[in-house]
């Protein structure tokens, strides 16, 4: 499988902070868009085996 774009954090809690309170927000909203990642769409781990590597070869062999 091919890494997939990975967010962190809630989009509800996101804009439950952009409601209520609008420097948390803000806040929490910059701390998601920085923290994304690509990562593994089964378990979300941020450092998946390529698979063109040996060990993800091995992997998908089985």
């Amino acid at each position: 499988m091919r890494p997939v774009s990975i967010t962190p954090g809630s989009f509800r809690v996101e804009v439950l902070l952009w409601i209520c309170f609008l420097i948390p927000g803000l806040i929490y909203a910059l701390w998601r868009i920085a923290s994304h990642y690509q990562g593994c769409p089964v378990c979300g781990a941020s450092n998946p085996i390529p698979l063109e590597s040996p060990a993800g070869r091995s992997l998908l062999a089985m």
